[in-house]
């Protein structure tokens, strides 16, 4: 029985994938790093997690490689998509740039 329901989940999950791959027509690490990319984006916009802490929480290999993937989806490094998109006040911003500009 238990074989039986392994080989259902695995032919399950292979469809699923398979069809989620037709639809957007992007195979399934594309899907994902689009995924976390919209996560990084709200994490950046409305916290105030460092960004050492936000490349880690998504499991980006570093963080230098957590910038670079920013970068190509972007245009803008963290700091810059932070300090464009932050929610919170304009003197907040400036505050939270400066600091991290100093680190």
């Amino acid at each position: 029985m238990t074989a039986d329901l392994t080989l259902l989940f695995e032919t399950s999950l292979h469809c699923t994938i398979t069809q989620r791959k037709k639809e957007m027509k992007i195979n399934i690490s594309q899907y994902i790093l689009s995924n976390k990319i919209d996560t990084v984006r709200n994490m950046l916009a409305y916290s105030d997690y460092p960004i050492s802490a936000i490349a880690l929480t998504l499991a980006f290999s570093s963080q230098s490689y957590f910038t670079e993937i920013l970068r190509k989806q972007t245009e803008m490094t963290p700091m810059h998509y932070r300090a464009c998109y932050s929610r919170s006040t304009e003197t907040e911003r400036i505050h939270r740039y400066s600091k991290e500009m100093r680190h």
